[in-house]
């Protein structure tokens, strides 16, 4: 957290906070949220919950918990919006198609889609916030972080969680020649809309340089052991945990 407010005074965001001087208003746009821990959920509630703990103003704008069940886990996912303030973050939750078959190109493509047409309903209050921070690898939240820049000239910070163009590839969804090349060139057109770019690997941060077209800084902030996790290890039983002669070897993967 330390590293993240250090660098966004580095890249001057700061500079663009236009609220009050004790509370910024940040707006977030991610796919997932608690209650979901899977695709990034945890990092994100972490973020959002030690932006406010810190000073900062937080809206996130999330679909229902779905991941990675793929199933609308809560029951009320539609086209309703639902709002509700916990643990000083302001909650915003908006339908999304959930697939049934995730693996299906088209599929993934109406559920990119239905996320940012969705989300569209908040356009018009996209003025009240000093920046926005979106991450990927969902495209949709992308796209519509893009408008919203457009629209109200806030400063936009695009994390990169994965790239979703390469893993729609690498996973057998987008094949042949077309249909990559297709969602590369959307993926590069909107990552350039963004003011600053951030990942989480050093491998991620060389793939994403050459996709500059604008000399953006990309930062490298690793986010891989989030306090909801480390709070799980500690809950441990006794029994589970061992001398520090003889640590856990975690392996993380995502």
């Amino acid at each position: 957290m330390a590293l993240l407010c250090r660098a966004t005074s580095m890249s001057g965001f700061c500079g663009h906070m236009g609220g009050q001087a004790d509370q910024p208003r940040v707006l977030i746009i991610v796919n997932v949220f608690h209650p979901d821990r899977g695709g990034g959920a945890a990092v994100f509630t972490d973020l959002a919950r030690g932006l406010a703990a810190r000073g900062f103003a937080v809206t996130i704008r999330c679909a229902y918990p779905y991941y990675p069940e793929w199933r609308d886990k809560s029951g009320g996912n539609g086209w309703r919006i639902q709002r509700y303030e916990e643990e000083q973050v302001r909650v915003e939750r908006y339908g999304i198609f959930i697939p049934s078959r995730p693996n299906s190109l088209f599929q993934r493509l109406v559920y990119e889609a239905s996320f940012l047409f969705s989300l569209l309903r908040s356009l018009p209050r996209g003025r009240g916030y000093d920046m926005v921070m979106v991450f990927c690898p969902l495209v949709g939240a992308v796209a519509f972080a893009t408008l919203n820049k457009w629209l109200w000239r806030k400063p936009l910070w695009l994390n990169v969680q994965d790239l979703s163009a390469t893993a729609a590839q690498a996973g057998g969804i987008a094949r042949g020649r077309v249909a990559p090349a297709v969602l590369n060139a959307v993926q590069k057109g909107l990552f350039n809309r963004a003011d600053l770019w951030s990942s989480i690997s050093p491998v991620m941060i060389d793939r994403l340089l050459p996709l500059r077209t604008k000399r953006q800084p990309v930062l490298y902030l690793p986010n891989w052991l989030n306090a909801s996790l480390a709070a799980e290890i500690r809950a441990l039983p006794d029994r589970a945990r061992r001398p520090p002669a003889d640590p856990v070897n975690l392996l993380y993967a995502g």
